[in-house]
């Protein structure tokens, strides 16, 4: 087996979607290699400076680890980028005589518009985005690939993993397996009543006739879990 195999193998445990958890695991070691070994990379800070950076989520992860340093060297190499086309804009807007002119229709200023409105929106993408979506599918077709063939990973997966909606989506986008799809699916069937009979429990407890009936561990924490299940663990997108 490859590691691939293991690596979801090992995830499949807690009802945990084991997708979501091996993306945000790469994810934390790309960030944390990026900050110490490689943000000097020419390639790598060229990627991101073609790219104007990081995603909003992606942006602030970053930040979240720290590094003062890496920080300055990423965000200098976007901001001197950033004020050349500023430049150019305002000398283009000099040559007109105030700058509702310039907003006109000469075709030389929308011309000088158009090229600081495609400076800030990149067509280019999030680079971790970017890697996120390739993990994602190399994943989704394994998991699927091991629950068809493999009876260990199977079993294992009915009893400790359950796929978030969005993984569960983009299965049914990625695989063309139809009889493994439906033997998941029945898995998540079952996984997603028992989570609905946990939030049906919290709504009957809630109610003042049966507030004091003492709540299990699992429906404690089953309003966390519906959210996790609904949208993927924070930082996967729907």
């Amino acid at each position: 087996m490859d590691m691939v195999y293991y690596e979801l193998k090992d995830s499949l445990k807690d009802d945990a979607c084991p997708i979501c958890a091996l993306i945000n695991r790469n994810v934390d070691n790309f960030i944390d290699a990026l900050l110490y070994e490689s943000v000097n990379d020419i390639k790598i800070r060229e990627d991101i400076k073609n790219s104007k950076g990081y995603c909003n989520y992606h942006a602030w992860k970053l930040q979240s680890f720290g590094d003062p340093l890496a920080h300055a060297i990423i965000y200098s190499d976007l901001i001197v980028s950033l004020i050349h086309e500023i430049d150019v804009f305002l000398r283009a807007t000099k040559r007109c005589e105030n700058i509702e002119n310039f907003f006109g229709l000469k075709k030389e200023n929308i011309k000088m518009l158009k090229r600081l409105k495609d400076y800030l929106a990149s067509d280019n993408g999030c680079p971790i985005c970017s890697m996120v979506r390739d993990w994602e599918k190399e994943y989704i077709l394994s998991f699927v690939e091991y629950v068809g063939r493999d009876k260990g990973f199977r079993e294992k997966f009915k009893a400790g993993g359950f796929l978030c909606v969005p993984h569960m989506f983009k299965l049914l986008e990625y695989c063309r397996d139809k009889s493994t799809v439906k033997e998941i699916m029945v898995v998540q069937l079952d996984k997603y009543k028992k989570l609905l009979n946990l939030l049906n429990e919290i709504k009957r407890k809630s109610d003042y006739r049966f507030v004091n009936e003492p709540k299990s561990d699992e429906e404690k924490v089953a309003w966390i879990r519906a959210v996790e299940k609904w949208v993927g663990e924070p930082g996967i997108k729907k």
